[in-house]
């Protein structure tokens, strides 16, 4: 049975479709692409790849209005069938002001040939000043679990000589009652990010831990870390 976001975001996506039919023609737009090689595969704090290298690359469509459509993918290791993780988002970013820029979006996760993980987020941003971004994600099926799951983050670029940055982090995720097995609800990551672009090439080196909370819900994977990523963008 469908859940209720589910509903309300089919139903924005088809609403967003019409709409882009519609002014598709008169509205130009640009396409972007990125290839990414990374020692390991972090989200939130936590090994998607088993701690192992991915390759990953991306390819988004952003029309001037602002609306803009795209797929991400990156290799992974769950221990189960699928190799691979498929994102299609949609969303809209846009000036509040000018120092501060809004943004949300739609994002389905797609796990092919493990269909029992697919699950919609929807996520929404703050960056002011181009430099303090605040996230907030939410999901009433999170990891297909028929359970609310909420992500709240918050990240900082400062600006280095030599055109470096550097970006340190922190996010709270938070679950429904028995969407994890041993009942857990919620657990912290945060990490640290030494970045510089070299043309259309992006380097990144990044420290990543969680709490004890993190450690107890997914061991190993959940334990500090450095991790390299190198980019290319076109």
């Amino acid at each position: 049975m469908q859940t209720r976001l589910a509903r309300s975001i089919r139903g924005a996506l088809g609403a967003l479709a019409l709409s882009l039919l519609a002014t598709g023609a008169a509205s130009a737009g640009e396409f972007a692409g990125n290839v990414t090689v990374v020692s390991d595969y972090v989200f939130r704090g936590v090994s998607q790849s088993d701690e192992d290298p991915a390759v990953q690359a991306g390819l988004t469509y952003t029309f001037d209005s602002g609306i803009y459509l795209g797929t991400w993918a990156s290799q992974v290791d769950f221990g189960s069938e699928t190799d691979f993780e498929v994102d299609l988002f949609a969303g809209y970013g846009f000036a509040l002001s000018d120092t501060v820029a809004a943004d949300i979006q739609v994002l389905r996760y797609v796990y092919p040939d493990e269909g029992g993980l697919n699950y919609y987020e929807l996520i929404g941003s703050l960056t002011f000043n181009e430099a303090l971004t605040a996230k907030f994600g939410y999901s009433d099926d999170i990891y297909n679990s028929g359970r609310d799951g909420y992500y709240f983050g918050a990240a900082y670029d400062f600006g280095l000589p030599n055109e470096f940055s550097l970006s340190p982090s922190i996010g709270y995720s938070s679950f429904g009652s028995g969407v994890l097995d041993d009942g857990s609800t919620d657990y912290m990551d945060w990490g640290l990010a030494l970045s510089r672009d070299f043309g259309p090439i992006s380097t990144t080196l990044a420290y990543t831990d969680t709490n004890s909370k993190g450690e107890d819900l997914f061991g190993d994977l959940a334990k500090s870390r450095v991790y390299l990523s190198v980019g290319y963008g076109f």
